[in-house]
């Protein structure tokens, strides 16, 4: 399947996975707060059941079991041929899968901070095609993005006079940061799901199935050198296949390459003494080009897209004390059964990969726990994202065949769980933690506006918009500096009935792991006779992010003149 890949690929993987010891130990930190949300919000039966599927989800992400219980696939259609002139002709997309494993690293300077953050994804798509026969493709990408970002501040007040002694009152963290961003990627077209299954898994296990290799080969500081010794004669392809960088043998069907302006800002808003409000948002803007491999076609496009969270997060140590003695009880016996589950498993995956029992004492396990359980916390987070994308396809001669419009949002509503724990040297504190979010209520809406610019209706109407050669198509259609000079009357076209328009809507499952270690400097400046103004420059020093999404289509219409909206059946059967 490698180019040069003389290994057993699965022995690989799960050697990869046993050197994530930063996976085992994000998931002991995260269990117990996950746990605790569990047991104190006396959650039903059909809330846990889709909790323990994301917990082994998670617990699959960092290496911990082989194998979650599959979802179900929906049944195939025959294929049959388009009869309605006013239906899409492209394929429609019924299911997506993807994986990501995502770093980033702050990096502070005199007077503002370096920010590099890097994400490789791999992505399982199955498509209908116009005569209702399936075909899956598999995505491989990577990006990278290079940033300065603003110290971020946290001002507080410290009461001097307080009647139980000196007391913080915690002010807001606010930060921001701009860059530019790079990503190259391939696709991988096939007709049979298992063949497309089996490849998506190897690309899973090769590209991100460890976080340090990932992080070493992908990050802008340091992917130069990884990139430099998979070069070097005799070792170089072993190098290169060891951190996860060689390429399969199979030839992609499409490959691109986009770069652009990327930019955002994170905080955290106090909401009195056990809740606070973390936020956080991103932008890009992106010019790329993709080749199809197959028609020799070239799709050149613009795209706008921009992500925010908020979320409401609760400090279960802070309330702890406050809880009536039976419910203490029963969370801590919960997170205690959680903790042993967790330990016991790292035990039979270290025994499954080394040949030998690996047991702790349960003098080590009490001491684990009680690190562990320190300062968990439980939440809600709301994600938001929009985008629009411009493609503008040219064939092989360079004359423009296609143009679509792709508008997407998607909303998702996570439970959260998590936990920390942090030291203070001199004037420096590190904090250390984990947490796991999944999925509760989750959707993804797109809408697809086409035209055909082979027929003569639609050209005619391009042409008005974008002009009657080449180079007005591309400076007018997916140049973002002239994005409104004719764009936004293509809506109106749309509506009365030219091109095909089309809109899906996703249910989506998704749910993430994340791990954290932050530095924090404090610095102390009077005030007045009784207070003082205590600030903080705080840093992320590294942040590594796993996520699992999968979207499923829920329901397909397309637009048809003098009707309005119908069900496509090709698309939903």
């Amino acid at each position: 399947m490698w180019r040069n890949w003389r290994a057993n690929p699965n022995a690989s993987a799960a050697r990869d996975r046993g050197e994530g010891a930063f996976a085992y130990m994000a998931v002991l930190l995260l269990v117990a707060g996950i746990v605790g949300a569990l047991f104190l919000t006396g959650v039903g039966g059909t809330v846990a059941g889709g909790m323990q599927a994301a917990v082994c989800k998670v617990f699959h992400a960092a290496g911990l079991v082989k194998q979650c219980a599959p979802v179900a696939m929906p049944p195939s259609r025959p294929g049959r041929p388009i009869a309605d002139p006013d239906e899409p002709t492209h394929a429609c997309t019924i299911r997506n899968e993807r994986r990501y494993l995502e770093e980033t690293v702050t990096i502070p300077v005199r007077y503002v901070d370096v920010r590099t953050n890097s994400r490789g994804t791999i992505v399982l798509t199955e498509k209908v095609q116009p005569d209702g026969t399936r075909v899956w493709e598999v995505e491989d990408f990577t990006w990278g993005e290079g940033a300065v970002a603003t110290p971020t501040i946290r001002k507080s007040t410290i009461d001097a006079d307080a009647p139980g002694g000196p007391a913080e009152s915690k002010g807001p963290d606010f930060g921001a940061w701009a860059g530019v961003s790079i990503t190259n990627g391939k696709i991988y077209s096939f007709t049979n799901e298992k063949e497309a299954r089996d490849f998506f898994n190897m690309l899973k296990d090769h590209r991100i199935g460890n976080p340090v290799k990932f992080s070493l080969r992908t990050n802008p500081l340091t992917g130069w050198a990884v990139w430099g010794a998979g070069k070097l004669p005799w070792v170089g392809d072993d190098i290169d296949r060891f951190m996860g960088g060689s390429e399969p043998d199979r030839k992609p069907s499409a490959e691109y390459l986009e770069g652009g302006l990327t930019a955002g800002f994170n905080g955290d808003l106090p909401l009195g003494d056990i809740v606070s409000a973390p936020f956080k948002g991103r932008g890009w803007l992106v010019n790329g080009q993709r080749k199809d491999t197959k028609s020799g076609n070239t799709t050149i496009y613009f795209q706008d897209r921009a992500e925010g969270e908020l979320a409401v997060q609760i400090d279960m140590t802070s309330i702890w004390n406050r809880l009536p003695k039976g419910l203490r009880e029963r969370a801590s016996k919960g997170i205690d059964d959680a903790l042993d589950a967790a330990i016991g498993a790292i035990e039979e995956q270290l025994k499954g990969e080394y040949g030998r029992d690996v047991m702790m004492s349960p003098d080590q396990r009490d001491e684990i726990k009680k690190s562990i359980s320190a300062n968990p916390d439980v939440g809600i987070n709301v994600k938001g994202r929009i985008g629009v994308r411009y493609e503008l396809t040219l064939d092989k001669n360079g004359n423009p065949v296609g143009f679509k419009k792709i508008d997407h949002k998607q909303l998702i509503f996570y439970l959260r769980g998590g936990a920390k724990k942090g030291g203070t040297v001199g004037d420096e504190r590190v904090t250390g933690g984990g947490n796991a979010q999944w999925s509760w209520v989750a959707n993804r809406w797109e809408t697809e506006k086409t035209l055909d610019l082979k027929n003569p209706d639609d050209r005619q109407a391009a042409e008005r918009f974008f002009g009657s050669n080449p180079g007005d198509f591309i400076a007018k259609s997916v140049n973002p500096f002239t994005r409104w000079s004719g764009r936004g009357g293509l809506d109106d076209y749309f509506a009365n009935g030219g091109g095909t328009m089309a809109r899906y809507t996703f249910d989506t499952d998704a749910d993430s792991l994340k791990g954290t270690v932050n530095g924090e400097r404090s610095t102390t400046t009077p005030k007045d006779d009784t207070k003082s103004k205590k600030s903080k420059r705080k840093y992320g020093l590294l942040e590594i992010g796993d996520e699992d999404e999968t979207n499923t289509l829920a329901s397909a219409e397309y637009y048809k003149p003098g009707q309005g909206w119908v069900k496509w059946s090709r698309c939903t059967g």
